[in-house]
């Protein structure tokens, strides 16, 4: 399986940093010398992809222009099991595939707080259920 189907999207990376989410991966998707982007390693001095070989230096900073590019165990990690909404309510973390979807959402009884729209990789459902969560205040 390709490392881009691995991680978080460039895309998706940029949402969640823009939400405050930890920079804390294993993987980062840095600028290369040709300006493209490629998913890395995350070590204090990475070899990047390139014809040369050269070395970047991944910038942790806040307003560094490396995005974490997170796995799905890294999501998994971060979103909580139950997300308790009034008395005696709470709902529970789901992870389920149907098919070829994922679905990742929050559910009571016959409730459900985040019901996504589904995505063929694993890491992207994660994605989409934190993001729902940051944006609406829930964590």
């Amino acid at each position: 399986m390709n490392i881009k189907n691995q991680v978080t999207s460039l895309e998706t990376s940029k949402k969640l940093k823009e939400l405050g989410v930890e920079q804390e991966s294993i993987f980062f998707w840095i600028q290369t010398y040709d300006s493209t982007l490629a998913p890395i390693l995350n070590h204090s001095i990475a070899r990047a992809p390139s014809v040369r070989g050269d070395l970047y230096l991944v910038d942790r900073s806040p307003n560094g222009r490396n995005y974490a590019a997170f796995t799905a165990s890294e999501l998994a990690e971060m979103l909580p099991s139950c997300i308790y909404k009034g008395e005696n309510r709470y709902f529970k973390l789901n992870i389920v595939k149907y098919d070829d979807v994922w679905a990742v959402c929050y559910h009571w009884h016959d409730h459900d707080l985040y019901l996504p729209n589904g995505n063929k990789l694993l890491v992207e459902a994660l994605a989409d259920c934190l993001v729902y969560l940051k944006e609406n205040k829930l964590i």
